[in-house]
Formats: structure tokens, C-alpha cells, sequence
């Protein structure tokens, strides 16, 4: 005959009591395997924090103006495609990618450099060795942005509207087409700074007859934008000389 009264109630009790130190060391062991696992992730992920601030730093110097640093810094490894984005936190750029709340392409490198908001865009010499530093690492020469309105062009418009003729040639030396079009229709030929940029886009087979969308071509836009200025003179001598008609 089993135990009655108050030894069988302790029994009961005796029976079901948890085995605590068995939990406390399961805990332990889970806890244990987070650590191990989360410091795991940290030393994968670590290249990409490196590269990730090392891109971060080539947008902002490029930003600020600092063409030696940003060249200094593609030697050191910036990717040659780093975008305005690189600034923010790397896992922030992947939770942005994995949730899709990145929609739009973000302004590169290489379009930063003729950027209207850029200090290079204001200083009195071509940008040329940083263009070409960034051509020779991979940059894509046909990237294109729509989060301002510059930035929905080809980046040979800009280098063409600045005149930086060394830039065109570079561009169009890795693959640019000399007739690409903007939204509007519009040519880099037509956009062309002055009359160097121009030339070398002729030579290269820009049509000097294109017309945008509204009907401009590049010979009707320097008389109407610069008038009797000797660039603009010179310009519409080139542009006749070789074919264009009004």
C-alpha cells in the first residue's frame, strides 16, 4: 500500500519539483552559442565595414573637393562605383536593399565629380586625373540618377557642359556613344562648354545636326544662350564648317 496523507502529497511535490540546475545550464549553453554565433557574424561582416568606410570616405572627398585624397583612396581600395548611399551605415544599405526601400540609384562617384553642388564643379582646373582614376578601377561610365534633376543625365552631358574636353575624351574612350540623348533629345553636342569640347565631339562623330525634342540643335544654342561672345563665334564657325545647317 503506497504512502497516504501528507508523505503522499510530498511526493507529488517531490516529483514534479523542476530540475533547475538542468535549465540553468540549457540557458547557459543557449547563451554560450549566441555569443560564439554573433561574434562569428562580426568577423564576416568586418571586410564589409572596412569597405564600407572606405567608400563613404571617396564620396566625401570627392564632395569636399579633395581630389588627392579621393585618388589616394581608390589606390587604398574604394570601389570606383561607390554611391552617395555609402554614407549611410552599411547595414543600413542592406536592410534597404532586402525591404526594397532603395528605389532610386543613388548619384556615383564619377557623376559627384561634375556635380553642380560639388566644389570641383567651381574650381579653375579640370578634374581629369580623378575622372581618370576612377575610369581605369571600373567606373560605369553610363550610370545615370533620379534623385535630382542633373542627375538624370549621362555624365558626358556634364563634362561636356563644363568644358572639360579631357573628361569627354576619356568617357567616350571607354565606350560613350558622342550621340547619346538625354530626356529632352538633347546631344552632348549641344550641351558643349566651348569650342574644344565641341571640336572633339565632332571628330569623334557627333551629329551636328541632332535636335532635341523642342527642336534646338547645337548650332541654334550658342547664338541664343552666348550671343556675339568670340566662344560662341568660334563655335558656330565649327559647327558649319562641318555641316550643320540652321
Amino acid at each position: 500500500m503506497g504512502p497516504v496523507g501528507p508523505a503522499r502529497q510530498q511526493s507529488e511535490i517531490t516529483q514534479v519539483k523542476p530540475d533547475h540546475k538542468r535549465t540553468r545550464r540549457y540557458y547557459k549553453y543557449i547563451g554560450g552559442a549566441a555569443a560564439i554565433a554573433l561574434v562569428c557574424l562580426l568577423v564576416a561582416l568586418r571586410p564589409v565595414f572596412v569597405q564600407g568606410a572606405k567608400n563613404a570616405s571617396l564620396i566625401r572627398a570627392i564632395k569636399s573637393g579633395d581630389t588627392n585624397l579621393a585618388i589616394e583612396l581608390l589606390n587604398q581600395g574604394s570601389d570606383a562605383n561607390s554611391s552617395e548611399q555609402s554614407e549611410r551605415f552599411v547595414l543600413t544599405q542592406y536592410f534597404e536593399q532586402i525591404f526594397g526601400k532603395s528605389h532610386k540609384p543613388q548619384p556615383t562617384a564619377l557623376m559627384l565629380v561634375f556635380s553642380p553642388k560639388n566644389t570641383l564643379a567651381n574650381i579653375n582646373h579640370e578634374p581629369v586625373e580623378l575622372v581618370r582614376a576612377l575610369l581605369a578601377r571600373g567606373a560605369n561610365v553610363n550610370a545615370i540618377s533620379n534623385v535630382d534633376t542633373w542627375s538624370r543625365e549621362p555624365i558626358v552631358f556634364h563634362a561636356a557642359s563644363e568644358g572639360c574636353a579631357q573628361c569627354v575624351q576619356l568617357l567616350l574612350d571607354h565606350g560613350v556613344d558622342p550621340n547619346t540623348r538625354n530626356e529632352t533629345g538633347a546631344t552632348p553636342l549641344i550641351f558643349a562648354g566651348n569650342t574644344r569640347t565641341a571640336r572633339l565631339l565632332i571628330n569623334r562623330g557627333a551629329d551636328v545636326n541632332a535636335r532635341t525634342d523642342d527642336g534646338y540643335t547645337a548650332l541654334r544654342m550658342p547664338e541664343e544662350s552666348e550671343g556675339e561672345q568670340p566662344e560662341a563665334k568660334d563655335r558656330v564657325r565649327l559647327l558649319i564648317a562641318a555641316g550643320a545647317k540652321h
